[in-house]
């Protein structure tokens, strides 16, 4: 029986051969005389080695995307056919991104987002999910979430789609928060003795012109104020201190103010598009961070966008805050005062999102659904996240909406949760 060594040439010459042509079938029916005197677990080892060594020679030698993308759908093609593992094409998606650059893996990364109905089959599911898990990971590593922030979402919700629903690895369980998301800011007085000054100089190039900005003026108090409460934002938890919460109610009534009085631009003619921020295909730029600069506070107030985001933060606080979450501690629970205050404030953001242009009112009302399935979604994570099964039958479906109503949903902080 020849070895390996002696055969790897021959095999690699015939493997690089069927990609060119992209006939994996005549590589497969080479192969098979080939290694016909070895066993079945050698030979799908050997055809798997194969597919990775040719893979790694051509990302070496600079090979165009067309034939790497020929070389993962054969690895495909070999597990479909039980002439390799169910596990060989993640593997050899995992050389492509180990073995490239970023902007590369970004490239190969449709290989794998194309095929996501391929890879939730049994053959594939039951041995990849872990390696597509662990390799999706790694990737995120590897990125900055604020300059590949394109990318991060395309991977986050492709995992979203080959998982179920119910995988518990994307589902926080014990509701752990970000806390490593931090928001800085400045603290040097100075800037801000600048800003006023700043506002009658002359305009240089590639600056905003300050011609028709109002006379409003950011002072160390409102601007520290404002970006504080992005503390809050990451760890709610904070407010359920007594202390904490008065600097949070102070800090919010103040910002609610400042944003009821302070004019909101159109989306259409914001101020930041005046900026011509450079964007490397001419679309809109998106930003994963915010950008913290005294100088930028006013543009920013009166950004619809921008607006919105900040808005839209404080309900998500306040519905967590409100609602039963089963890993909370027992002392974490609004006061009645409290509870009315949250409601009160609710009103008054859901009254500056719909004045908030454009379409502030169906803003306003699409938020507002968001969040009222969101408590649905509460519900299920302190009931342990169970499998979802679908209802077969009209009479099931009935019976379901009869023993849970929808009003259930109301009445569910009163009810005592399950250990």
């Amino acid at each position: 029986m020849p070895s390996y060594r002696a055969l790897k040439v021959d095999l690699s010459a015939k493997f690089k051969d069927s990609v060119q042509k992209d006939n994996f079938l005549e590589f497969l029916k080479t192969s098979k005389t080939i290694l016909s005197s070895w066993k079945e677990n050698d030979f799908k080892n050997i055809i798997e080695l194969t597919i990775r060594e040719v893979l790694l020679d051509l990302i070496k030698n600079g090979a165009d995307s067309t034939l790497l993308e020929r070389v993962f759908q054969f690895s495909i093609d070999a597990a479909l056919q039980d002439a390799a593992a169910g596990n060989v094409p993640v593997l050899v998606i995992g050389d492509m991104f180990e073995s490239s650059t970023i902007s590369e893996c970004e490239k190969y990364f449709s290989f794998v987002e194309s095929r996501v109905d391929t890879f939730k089959k049994d053959i594939f599911f039951k041995v990849c999910k872990n390696h597509l898990l662990r390799s999706c990971n790694d990737l995120l590593k590897r990125l900055s979430r604020s300059q590949n922030t394109v990318f991060c979402g395309r991977i986050l919700m492709f995992l979203a789609h080959i998982f179920p629903l119910s995988e518990r690895s994307g589902l926080n369980i014990i509701s752990e928060f970000n806390l490593e998301n931090t928001t800085a800011y400045s603290t040097n007085e100075d800037l801000f003795n600048d800003l006023a000054s700043e506002k009658g100089d002359v305009t240089e190039e590639g600056e905003i012109s300050t011609q028709n900005q109002s006379s409003f003026v950011v002072d160390k108090n409102l601007y520290q104020k404002f970006w504080s409460l992005q503390d809050y934002f990451r760890s709610p938890n904070t407010c359920y201190n007594k202390m904490q919460w008065r600097q949070f109610t102070s800090c919010t009534s103040d910002v609610l103010t400042v944003f009821g009085s302070f004019k909101s631009d159109d989306a259409n003619s914001s101020k930041w598009k005046q900026a011509k921020l450079p964007s490397p295909n001419g679309s809109c730029v998106y930003f994963a961070k915010y950008l913290t600069s005294p100088k930028l506070l006013e543009l920013e107030l009166s950004d619809s966008h921008f607006r919105r985001y900040v808005l839209v933060q404080f309900l998500i606080l306040f519905q967590y805050l409100s609602l039963p979450v089963k890993f909370k501690l027992e002392s974490f629970v609004l006061t009645e005062e409290q509870q009315n205050w949250v409601k009160e404030t609710t009103k008054s953001i859901y009254k500056l999102l719909e004045e908030t242009p454009p379409n502030g009112e169906t803003f306003a009302n699409d938020v507002q659904k968001i969040l009222q399935r969101e408590e649905y979604w509460n519900a299920w994570k302190n009931e342990g996240c169970p499998d979802f099964k679908p209802l077969s039958d009209k009479a099931e479906v009935e019976k379901k909406l009869k023993k849970r109503p929808f009003e259930d949903i109301h009445t569910y902080p009163n009810k005592k949760l399950k250990p």
